[in-house]
């Protein structure tokens, strides 16, 4: 899970936060008269959400929110991978947290050097990378795909047409072997089709 993504303190290995915490306690505030809602399948890979709130505001959920009384329980496998997850973070969270964040900052440079744009200026592992001409999607997706690299494709209509490009989802599973090939591969892209250009601003950034 991520902390907050912004600037970091000293005592902090990157700037997703320490040990996953939110922004109540990011900023020092207590969790009290807070309504508190999170998801756990990006973080943890379980299909599990929660919400966290006062007792007053529980008990009126509990019989005035309809959700409460036709939802089922989590599944004990979601529970289970939620519990692991969970054990990882406070063993290694902020030493994963931070190789996610070398390994992003290293294909974000990638980025600026070759000039493209790209609407991530917050350091998180998703990177969206917009082409120079919307119609060269479907060439770009196989062109990556048959060098190894599997993103998703952001078409016309999901997507403005001049936004129209691709997603790159870094994790914290990622070698340094395979951000180095993806590195080679986006420069060879780059050679072949073309990605829009970042401003002026965006490398003086």
């Amino acid at each position: 899970g991520f902390g907050v993504i912004g600037e970091r303190s000293s005592t902090e290995p990157s700037p997703y936060g320490l040990r996953g915490n939110g922004i109540v306690k990011h900023v020092g505030e207590s969790y009290d008269h807070v309504l508190f809602v999170a998801g756990l399948s990006k973080a943890y890979s379980s299909l599990a959400a929660f919400l966290a709130c006062p007792s007053e505001l529980k008990r009126l959920l509990k019989t005035a929110a309809p959700p409460y009384l036709y939802s089922g329980p989590s599944p004990i496998a979601s529970l289970a991978t939620t519990l692991a997850g969970l054990h990882v973070n406070e063993q290694r969270g902020d030493a994963i947290r931070a190789g996610l964040w070398e390994k992003t900052a290293t294909v974000l440079e990638c980025l600026d050097r070759l000039g493209a744009h790209t609407p991530n200026n917050s350091g998180f592992p998703i990177i969206e990378i917009p082409l120079g001409h919307g119609e060269d999607i479907d060439a770009v997706g196989r062109f990556l795909f048959e060098n190894g690299i599997y993103v998703t494709l952001a078409a016309y209509p999901l997507v403005p047409r001049n936004e129209v490009g691709f997603r790159i989802q870094i994790t914290a599973a990622n070698t340094q072997a395979e951000i180095e090939r993806l590195v080679d591969v986006l420069g060879k892209l780059a050679n072949g089709f073309d990605l829009q250009p970042s401003t002026r601003a965006e490398r003086a950034a």
